[in-house]
């Protein structure tokens, strides 16, 4: 009996060693509010930064937080990533950012090395809401909200969402994050001007203004409703833009002439008839006139500008500013889609495919002038053009640099500021090889490594020059990589957190003229430099009130 009793505990005891251990968690944490209050029912999501530790894929990996807040993320495989918290009422928010547009710190997963006691804290949504009083015969309004945010290398006021209401005024914007807003509404549909009419519902800025300096604008913290508030929609005397086009090819589709207004997109159209054409109903304001060969199948052209669909053809003609306070007559517009600019890219390596874009700097619309740069480095970008723009290399190799770019005398790495009638000039682009490279790591005062964002900055600064600006996330251990640099002389900045598009400020960056590294590369040159992260409260403490 004692020898089958020790039989059946030695038997027990070895099915309890041979037993799989419970699986522990690999990240764990809690759900709060700002005040440290229990937040139940968040969505957390860890998402993969690169591949994992085998080099494939990672998947996205979601779980709920309980009742108390509590999380555990079981079988995450090791690698890195970024944690974002989802919750009906508050902000979208990435673990260990300080703004909204951060995206937070990186967990870096090891085999056998969990990551325990995260705080998720999460802040109140922060909503506008109110209504447009409306004029006679609008029944469609359109109300867009505006944040102040950097685009095309500066500080505007751009829109970030718009609401549609066609069965009354009233309008409400949720989910937003502390900042400074504007609110603009205008009457959309056939009811907004009546057959005849001398005047329609203008876009209209909160208060009731129709000019966009004299908008005011709306403070929100934290959390804050901002409730009933009431936009009366102005109306404005109407007027005409009509001209003459000119170069138009026999082979030309339909041809379309609109008016772009910044932040809103197309405010008015009309058909060619021949060689003419007439706007009719245009309220008083600044714009950006163009004409479009439409040639391929045209998918919207709306307040969001114009969309075509994939593969078709799009002949972008001249476009000019028209200022319009009364009748505008007269005008002439261009379209020579067979002069184009033609030029050549030297110093390509054999086999790359380039493609060589010019963006507008001035003109609201997303679209680019574009072509294929050929085997023997000549490209030719139909289309006539008006104004300033940037000039880009899409396709470039990472150890190659645009050392120089000249249009006839013009240099091209500026804003190249195009006249209509394009000439015989070339547009010669030169790259040059190898291109320098610069790597360190970010630390702090005491030499710890940190992780942030490493911002790379012409000096002195040269905002109009974008392409001599680079921006840079560290890893985990604060390390950084720069390539593809053009000779010449630097500062590198590391930053706690960095709002995209703000590199180009010297506002911003020159308060830490001092914290940055002055750095001078050569081609084929290589450094290493340590750099010193300024803080989220620094950066914040040095901004100047707008």
């Amino acid at each position: 009996m004692i020898r089958e009793l020790t039989l059946f505990c030695a038997l027990a005891a070895s099915a309890a060693a041979q037993a799989p251990a419970e699986p522990q968690p690999v990240v764990t944490g809690r759900t709060v509010t700002e005040d440290g209050q229990p937040l139940r029912k968040v969505i957390l999501t860890l998402l993969p930064i690169g591949t994992g530790d085998s080099g494939e894929p990672l998947p996205p990996y979601t779980i709920t937080s309980d009742t108390a807040g509590r999380f555990e993320f079981y079988s995450v495989p090791p690698g890195r990533y970024r944690l974002v918290a989802e919750r009906a009422g508050y902000l979208k928010t990435y673990y260990g950012a300080r703004n909204t547009w951060a995206e937070g710190s990186v967990l870096t997963l090891r085999a056998s090395q969990p990551i325990t006691g995260l705080a998720v804290r999460m802040t109140e949504q922060s909503v506008i809401s109110g209504s447009v009083v409306l004029g006679e015969g609008a029944n469609t309004v359109l109300v867009y909200l505006l944040q102040e945010r950097y685009q095309d290398g500066r500080r505007q006021w751009v829109r970030l969402t718009s609401a549609v209401n066609q069965s009354g005024g009233d309008f409400s914007f949720n989910k937003l994050a502390p900042g400074r807003y504007r609110l603009a509404a205008e009457a959309r549909g056939i009811a907004a001007v009546a057959p005849g009419q001398s005047q329609r519902s203008a876009l209209t800025y909160y208060p009731g203004v129709v000019d966009a300096g004299s908008a005011e604008t709306i403070e929100v913290r934290r959390g804050q409703a901002v409730s009933d508030l009431r936009l009366p929609l102005l109306k404005s005397a109407l007027f005409s833009v009509s001209g003459t086009i000119t170069g138009k090819p026999p082979d030309a589709g339909r041809m379309v002439v609109y008016l772009a207004s910044a932040g809103v997109g197309v405010s008015g159209s009309a058909a060619v008839t021949g060689d003419k054409f007439r706007i009719e109903s245009v309220p008083l304001g600044s714009y950006a006139l163009g004409v479009m060969d439409m040639s391929g199948s045209v998918v919207a052209l709306a307040g969001g500008g114009v969309m075509l669909a994939s593969g078709s053809a799009m002949r972008l003609a001249s476009m000019q500013p028209v200022q319009v306070s009364g009748d505008v007559d007269g005008l002439t517009l261009g379209l020579d889609p067979g002069a184009g600019i033609r030029g050549a890219v030297a110093g390509a390596p054999a086999g790359t495919k380039l493609r060589v874009l010019l963006s507008p700097v001035d003109i609201p619309m997303p679209y680019n002038a574009q072509a294929e740069v050929n085997a023997d480095g000549t490209f030719a970008i139909p289309g006539s053009f008006a104004g300033r723009f940037r000039l880009q290399i899409e396709g470039l190799p990472a150890d190659a640099y645009i050392k120089s770019a000249m249009y006839g005398k013009k240099d091209a790495l500026d804003p190249l500021d195009l006249a209509r009638t394009v000439g015989d000039e070339k547009l010669e682009i030169v790259l040059g090889a190898p291109a320098a490279r610069i790597s360190g790591v970010v630390r702090d005062e005491k030499g710890k490594a940190l992780e942030g964002t490493v911002t790379l900055i012409p000096d002195p600064p040269q905002p109009q020059r974008t392409s001599l600006y680079q921006l840079a996330e560290t890893g985990g251990n604060g390390s950084f990589q720069f390539q593809g640099i053009r000779p010449g002389k630097y500062r590198l900045y590391a930053w706690e957190e960095f709002e995209p598009g703000a590199q180009f400020d010297p506002d911003v960056t020159g308060p830490f003229e001092a914290r940055s590294v002055a750095i001078e590369v050569a081609e084929g040159g290589r450094k290493e430099v340590t750099v010193t992260r300024i803080s989220v409260d620094e950066a914040e403490a040095a901004r100047k009130p707008r």
